[in-house]
C-alpha cells in the first residue's frame, strides 16, 4: 500500500506528487443578481429605492419579506410573555409564539476547537494531502480557535483584531512556532471587516453586525471565509517547450550538412525550418500543416535521387523534423473557457516577443497568468475594471479576470550539481493592482474610486433579512388579525411600536447598504491587492517542487529591463525586482539622485523570507545568462555608444556591464546557446531576422566554468528536502507562513 502523504515526509522520502492542475474548470450556474443589485445605477435615495425597487432583483429578495413573519407561527394558549392580550373574541388570553422549526440557542461561551486547526492548520479542516489547497486562510483558523460559539459582533471584530501579531504563533502541530497572524488584507477582501489605518472598523459584515448590536455565530463566520476568493483563483500556464528553436537549429545545421555530403539541393526545407526557428523565438502560433507537406515533399524528393545508402538520411531527418514539431505544438495546455468564453485564440505565450520585459536565452519559457474564476455578485459584467494602459490587461482580453501574471525560465546549473536547474523570473505583474502605486495621482484615484470589493457583499443583506424575521415573528402576535389597537394594553403597544421601530431601522440599514454598495460594472476590488507579489513567489515554489527545480531568483532591473528600455525617473523596478544585489533604489527627494537603501526589493523580500522559514539558502549565487553546458553562446552586445538610454542607468548605477572600452560600457546579453558553431550560426540568422538585438551579435565559445556565463544575485537555494514542504499549503495573504519548523521541520509528527 503506499505511503500516506505525511508518511512519505516521516520517511524523508518525497511525497507522491500530485501537480497543481494548470486549467481547471468547474462548472457553475450564476444566479440572478445577488441582494445588491442595481440601486445605485439608478441614482436612486432610499425612498426612490423603496419605490422602484421591486424592478431590482437585490432590493426585491429583500423587500418581499416586509410584511410577513418569516415562518408560519401558531398562537397557542400557554404562558404569559409580558401583559396578557385579549383575543379578537375579547377573551384575555397567554400567548406564545411557537415557530414550527426551532432552532437552538448557540451558546455565548462555547469552547475553542483549535484541535481541529492543529491537526489541519491553513486548510480549510480538510485533511493534508497532495494536490490540496496550495493556499490555506489563517482566518479560517482564527475563528475556529475562538472559546465562544456565538457573541456580539464587536467581540468578533477585537478578537480578529488581537490576531494581528507577529508573535502568535502555534502552539503545537505540524506548524508549531509558526505565526498564526491574520492579515487584515485577508479579512477585507473577506468583506469580514475593513480597518483604517488606526485599527478601528469602518466597513464589512461585522461592522454592520456591530452597528445593528447583533450577536453572530461562528458557522456564519466559517461559511463567509469558506467563500474566499482562493477557491476560485487558478493559474493559466502558456509555455513554448524547452528550446524549441535549439532543435529546429539542430534539424537545419543537420540539413546543410547532408546536402554538402550528398549533393542535392533540399529544395524548400532550410527556408521552412529556418522560418519555424524565428516562429519559436515569439511562440506566436503552432506550426501548421503547410510547413509539414514542404519538409515532407522536400526531403522525400530529395531522397528520390539520393544513392541507396543515402536514403535513410532523408526519411531520418524527417522523423527528428515531426518530432521537434510535435514537441512545440503540444508543450501548451488548451486555454480554458472562463466564464464560459474561450478566452485565447493560441497555445502559446502571447509575449515571449517583449524581450525588453525578460531575458533571452532560456529554456522553457512560461507565462502564468493567475486569475479569478468565480461568481462576482454586485457586478453586471463580472469582471475587473482595468484603470491603467490598454485598458485589457495583458492576457485574459475578454473575460478580463486576470490578477496578475509572472515570466520565467529556467536552465541547467552545473553550479548547483549535476543535472540541477535554475529558475529565473524576469517580470511579475499585476495589470489590476499596479495602478495604485502609480507616479499620476489620477490614475491613483481612479484605482480606489472603483474599488469595490465583490466578494461575500450579500453576507450583511442576508444577515439584516434574519434579524428582520426574528423581529416580524415577535410582533406577529400584536398583529393577529383581528385585534385592533383598541384591545391592547398601552404597555402592549409600546412594545409593538418598539418592535415596528426596529424593523424599520433595519430596512433603512438594509436598503442604505444596496444603495451603497451599489451595482456595478466592473471594479478593481480583486482579490491580493497589496500582496499579489507574495501570491506569485509561493506559486513559484511549488512549481518549483514540482519540476524538482532546486534555485529560483528574481532577475534584477539592472541586467533587464534598466539595459533595455531605462526611464530615470522611474524607480519601479527597482523597488519590485531590485539592483544587482536585490536592494532597493529610489530618487531621493532632496537631491534627486538615486539613493540605495539596505533592504530587499519587494520580490526578493518574499524570497528571504520564504528560505528563512523552510530551511532554504538565500545568497548571492551565479546565475546562468545562457545554457552553460552548450558551449556556443549567441550573445547581444549592447553599448552606450548605440544607446543614450542604458548610458544614464549605467552612469546613474542602476545597470550593470560586462566591461568597458575606452568610455564605451558593453553588456552581453545572452540570445542563446548552441552545441556547434553551425546550430549557433542557424539561431543568430534567425534571431536577426525576426527583429531581435539591440546591439552587435556576435558568437562566443565558452565552457561551463566560465565566468561569463553567470551573473551573481540573490538567490533561494533548496533541497530536495526542502523542495517537498513547498507541496503543503501556505497563508495565501503573508510572505511567510507553510508546514515547517525552523528546527525540526516535522518535529511534532514524528
Amino acid at each position: 500500500m503506499a505511503d500516506s502523504f505525511i508518511d512519505s515526509i516521516i520517511k524523508g522520502s518525497l511525497p507522491p506528487i500530485k501537480k497543481s492542475p494548470v486549467v481547471v474548470e468547474t462548472p457553475y450556474d450564476e444566479k440572478e443578481p445577488s441582494a445588491l443589485g442595481g440601486l445605485a445605477a439608478l441614482g436612486a435615495t432610499i425612498v426612490g429605492a423603496t419605490a422602484l425597487g421591486k424592478r431590482i432583483p437585490g432590493v426585491r429578495n429583500y423587500l418581499k419579506q416586509m410584511n410577513k413573519p418569516a415562518a408560519k407561527v401558531d398562537y397557542l394558549p400557554s404562558k404569559p410573555v409580558g401583559d396578557n392580550i385579549p383575543t379578537a373574541t375579547g377573551q384575555a388570553t397567554d400567548l406564545i409564539i411557537k415557530p414550527v422549526t426551532t432552532v437552538p440557542a448557540l451558546s455565548t461561551t462555547g469552547r475553542s476547537r483549535f484541535g481541529e486547526v492543529i491537526q489541519n492548520p491553513l486548510n480549510f479542516g480538510n485533511e493534508l494531502k497532495p494536490g490540496g489547497r496550495t493556499f490555506g486562510s489563517s482566518a479560517y483558523d482564527r475563528a475556529l480557535e475562538a472559546n465562544f460559539d456565538k457573541a456580539p459582533a464587536d467581540k468578533w471584530i477585537q478578537w480578529f483584531k488581537d490576531a494581528n501579531r507577529g508573535d502568535l504563533t502555534y502552539p503545537g502541530g505540524p506548524l508549531q512556532g509558526i505565526s498564526r497572524k491574520v492579515s487584515p488584507e485577508e479579512l477585507s477582501d473577506l468583506n469580514l471587516v475593513n480597518f483604517d489605518k488606526s485599527g478601528q472598523p469602518i466597513s464589512g459584515f461585522l461592522k454592520t453586525a456591530k452597528d445593528q448590536g447583533l450577536e453572530i455565530d461562528r458557522e456564519s463566520i466559517l461559511t463567509m471565509i469558506k467563500q474566499s476568493p482562493l477557491a476560485n483563483i487558478k493559474t493559466l500556464r502558456l509555455t513554448a517547450g524547452k528550446d524549441p528553436a535549439s532543435d529546429f537549429a539542430t534539424i537545419a545545421a543537420e540539413g546543410d550538412e547532408i546536402a554538402r555530403a550528398t549533393g542535392i539541393n533540399l529544395g524548400e526545407f532550410p527556408a521552412v525550418v529556418n522560418s519555424n526557428i524565428r516562429r519559436t523565438m515569439n511562440a506566436s502560433s503552432p506550426i501548421g500543416a503547410d510547413d509539414i507537406t514542404m519538409v515532407q515533399t522536400s526531403l522525400r524528393e530529395a531522397a528520390s535521387k539520393a544513392a541507396d545508402a543515402d536514403k535513410s538520411k532523408f526519411s531520418n531527418l524527417l522523423i527528428k523534423y515531426n518530432q521537434a514539431v510535435g514537441k512545440y505544438n503540444a508543450s501548451s495546455t488548451v486555454p480554458p473557457k472562463i466564464r464560459g468564453q474561450q478566452d485565447q485564440d493560441n497555445f502559446f505565450p502571447k509575449n515571449k516577443a517583449e524581450r525588453n520585459y525578460h531575458l533571452d536565452g532560456g529554456e522553457n519559457f512560461t507565462e502564468d497568468v493567475i486569475y479569478y474564476d468565480g461568481p462576482m455578485p454586485g457586478i453586471s459584467s463580472s469582471k475587473f475594471n482595468y484603470v491603467e494602459g490598454s485598458p485589457a490587461p495583458h492576457y485574459l482580453k475578454k473575460s478580463k479576470r486576470e490578477m496578475l501574471f509572472a515570466r520565467y525560465d529556467d536552465l541547467p546549473n552545473p553550479k548547483l550539481g549535476v543535472n540541477k536547474r535554475h529558475i529565473r523570473v524576469s517580470e511579475v505583474q499585476s495589470d489590476l493592482h499596479s495602478p495604485q502605486f502609480s507616479s499620476f495621482q489620477g490614475t491613483k484615484d481612479e484605482y480606489f474610486k472603483n474599488k469595490i470589493s465583490p466578494f461575500n457583499q450579500d453576507a450583511n443583506i442576508t444577515m439584516l433579512k434574519n434579524e428582520r424575521e426574528k423581529l416580524q415573528n415577535q410582533l406577529a402576535p400584536y398583529l393577529e388579525l383581528g385585534r385592533g389597537r383598541m384591545g391592547l394594553t398601552r404597555s402592549q403597544i409600546q412594545q409593538a411600536n418598539k418592535l415596528k421601530y426596529k424593523i424599520d431601522q433595519l430596512d433603512r440599514s438594509a436598503l442604505g447598504d444596496i444603495v451603497n454598495k451599489g451595482f456595478v460594472d466592473s471594479t478593481t476590488g480583486g482579490p491580493f491587492s497589496r500582496s499579489y507579489n507574495d501570491l506569485t513567489v509561493k506559486s513559484l515554489l511549488r512549481t518549483m517542487a514540482e519540476r524538482d527545480i532546486n534555485a529560483i531568483s528574481i532577475v534584477p532591473s539592472s541586467m533587464n529591463q534598466n539595459i533595455k528600455m531605462f526611464d530615470i525617473d522611474k524607480f519601479g523596478n527597482e523597488i519590485n525586482y531590485g539592483l544587482q544585489n536585490g536592494k532597493v533604489a529610489i530618487k531621493d527627494k532632496v537631491t534627486g539622485e538615486t539613493k540605495k537603501l539596505n533592504q530587499y526589493s519587494s520580490l526578493n523580500e518574499s524570497l528571504r523570507k520564504q528560505a528563512k522559514q523552510y530551511g532554504a539558502k538565500f545568497e548571492m549565487f551565479p546565475m546562468p545568462k545562457s545554457n552553460p553546458l552548450k558551449p556556443f553562446k549567441i550573445i547581444d552586445e549592447i553599448s552606450t555608444s548605440n544607446s543614450s538610454s542604458y548610458r544614464m542607468a549605467v552612469e546613474s548605477d542602476r545597470a550593470i556591464y560586462s566591461r568597458k572600452i575606452g568610455n564605451d560600457y558593453i553588456f552581453d546579453n545572452h540570445v542563446s546557446a548552441a552545441n556547434t558553431q553551425a546550430e549557433a550560426e542557424k539561431i543568430k540568422l534567425a534571431y536577426s531576422s525576426a527583429g531581435g538585438g539591440k546591439g552587435r551579435l556576435v558568437i562566443k565559445e565558452m565552457g561551463p566554468d566560465d565566468p561569463a556565463n553567470y551573473e551573481m544575485v540573490p538567490t533561494l537555494i533548496a533541497d530536495s528536502n526542502v523542495l517537498k514542504k513547498f507541496l503543503l499549503p501556505q497563508k495565501a495573504y503573508m510572505n511567510t507562513g507553510g508546514l515547517v519548523d525552523t528546527t525540526n521541520v516535522f518535529r511534532s509528527i514524528l
